[in-house]
């Protein structure tokens, strides 16, 4: 039996207007950068390559892949993981869109929306020699989440990897993951649409409210 069709869903198109808003806000995105995803019923649909956060709304810009053999070709090192393309749902792909190389970060981690974004300000933080402590000042504002910092580690599999060592840390599974000198990710165990403090970096929410920008503090 196929994989079902969201994209006429209300949750589908909630997802594709968060995607839309973090792709014009400047300060979250600028030109191409970032990339959103989106898991239900096994299947993850992700910012394809070469595509704008920006026109998720105008455009086709999700591909749809397999979660569960993606991962465990990440976690055997099996080469696959790092274009992903083996993965990808056909008879759902109607645009003929390919994954980005940081398609295999959004299946490792198990939340149901997953926004990764370069936030200006939390890059400026994270490129601090006090950048530990600065953001642990900050996040001590938000007790309820739990965060990681991560190494820098080259896009695709190296990355993905590591994000997932993080997340199974001493705290457990992070929400907000915070990689140095380069970019930030943030997920969501519910779903639930939130945005906080810009130095959470992404966000996950659905459609039902808005609680503001990228600010920093």
């Amino acid at each position: 039996m196929g994989k079902p069709d969201l994209r006429e869903t209300d949750v589908f198109k909630g997802f594709l207007r968060l995607s839309s808003e973090i792709g014009n806000d400047i300060l979250k995105t600028q030109g191409a950068g970032g990339n959103t995803s989106f898991k239900q019923d096994g299947v993850m649909w992700v910012k394809a390559s070469g595509t704008w956060l920006a026109k998720a709304e105008a455009e086709d810009i999700m591909v749809p892949v397999v979660v569960d053999p993606l991962v465990s070709a990440l976690r055997e090192g099996d080469s696959r993981a790092e274009k992903s393309t083996d993965f990808i749902v056909s008879e759902l792909n109607s645009s003929g869109l390919r994954p980005s190389i940081e398609t295999s970060f959004h299946a490792a981690l198990n939340s149901p929306v997953v926004a990764h974004y370069h936030c200006v300000n939390a890059i400026a933080l994270a490129v601090l020699e006090s950048r530990d402590s600065e953001l642990a000042a900050r996040m001590s504002t938000v007790p309820d989440l739990t965060w990681v910092t991560i190494p820098y580690r080259r896009p695709g599999t190296p990355l993905a990897g590591e994000i997932e060592k993080g997340r199974r840390g001493p705290t457990g599974c992070s929400d907000p993951v915070q990689s140095r000198h380069h970019r930030m990710r943030r997920h969501s165990r519910t779903g639930r649409r939130q945005d906080r403090t810009c130095h959470e970096s992404a966000v996950s929410r659905d459609a039902r409210d808005d609680q503001g920008g990228c600010r920093g503090t």
